[in-house]
Formats: structure tokens, sequence, C-alpha cells
């Protein structure tokens, strides 16, 4: 049988009277730590808001070098070409058989454009699930057209944002529709790729994605 401890009244309240003079110290301690914690939260809450700018800084500059590159002079030569004979082919004072001709061209340096191309402006269109009310059967996949070659791909589903190619990079500016708020390269408020006007002035379609980015690099030039 375990023998009964033998209880002091006067060990006990020495015993109490320690650790209130411990929890004593510790509070005072988490209290002072707690103010130091404080501070240091809002320096880094205050840190971390000055990363977030100056990130979103970088990408506006690396953007306006998008821009400023603009497309190799092979390409832009190609595109040029292309224009010529698309207009040309076009002419009622020519024979029909020079009209094939030239449309046969035309089609085979388009896909040399594509080859050649990186890309570099881009133009989204959001996908859309569906309304209840229709059973969702008026949904439709989101897509992207690069506004120099016409290049064109489409989402994986309705629901995201995801694609393969034309993707995010060091080399590309890619511009949801809406924001493209001139007709320079939408030539009509459509939600889709057919409305983007490819065979254009390639000044032009610099021009109008400059003109987005301009509204956000105002504050930093």
């Amino acid at each position: 049988m375990v023998e009964a401890l033998k209880l002091d009244k006067t060990r006990l309240d020495q015993m109490l009277n320690e650790i209130a003079k411990s929890r004593e110290v510790e509070e005072g301690l988490c209290q002072k730590l707690s103010a130091r914690a404080a501070k240091l939260s809002k320096k880094l809450g205050e840190i971390r808001i000055k990363i977030s700018d100056l990130n979103h800084r970088e990408k506006l500059i690396k953007e306006a070098l998008i821009v400023v590159a603009g497309i190799p002079k092979a390409l832009e030569k190609l595109r040029v070409e292309i224009m010529e004979k698309e207009a040309r082919s076009l002419r009622t004072d020519i024979l029909v058989e020079e009209s094939l001709v030239l449309k046969a061209e035309v089609k085979e340096l388009k896909d040399r454009v594509q080859d050649q191309c990186n890309h570099p402006f881009v133009v989204s269109f959001d996908g859309y699930r569906g309304s209840y009310s229709y059973d969702f059967e008026n949904g439709h996949y989101g897509s992207r057209i690069c506004a120099i070659c016409g290049f064109t791909e489409q989402s994986e589903s309705v629901d995201n944002d995801i694609y393969k190619a034309l993707v995010e990079g060091s080399c590309r500016l890619i511009r949801r529709s809406c924001f493209l708020d001139d007709t320079a390269v939408l030539g009509s408020k459509s939600c889709n790729v057919n409305s983007v006007i490819i065979w254009q002035p390639t000044a032009n379609i610099v021009a109008s994605f400059q003109r987005q980015l301009d509204r956000f690099l105002g504050n930093l030039l």
C-alpha cells in the first residue's frame, strides 16, 4: 500500500508563490514578445506589399520590352508580302488564273509566318460554361489567337483558362479581348477569334497592345 504524502501548508504556500512569480515573469515576456511580433507582422505585411508592387512593375517593364521589340524584320517582310498579294488577288482587273495563283501563294506564306512566329501578341477570349436556364447548352470554350500570324488555340474546357501553346511567357503579351478597347485589332466587339484583324499593318496591332499597357506604365515612367 502506497504511503500517503505528508502535506505541509507552509511548503504548499511557498510552491504557489513560486508559481505566481514564474507566471508573472513568463506573462511579462509573452507581452513583450507579442508586441514585438505585432510590429514584425506589420513590417512583414509592408514588405510583402512592396515585393508585390516590385513584381508588378517588373512585369509591366518586361511587357513594354516586348512592345519595343516588335516582331523580327523577316517576319514583318512576310506579313507585308501576304497583304500585298492578298489585296492583288481580290482585284477585278486580273485573270482568274492569276487570282488563284496568288491565293495559293498567300496560303503558303501564311503557313511560313505561323512556323516562324513566336506569338508575341495574343488576344484571349473568355470561355463560358453556359446558363442553367439553357441546360448549359449555350456555353463555349475560351480561345486565344496570335494577332501576328493567326494561330488559334482553344482552352481545355469551358471552365478553365488552360492552354498548351499560347501560354504566358517572357516574350509574349496576352490580353483579354475586353481590355483591347479599340477596333484596331478587334474589327467588332465579337466574342470569338474571327473578330481579330490579323492582316493589317503590324504597327497598328502593336499600338493597340501598347495603349492598353500605357495606362499602367504612366506612373512608372
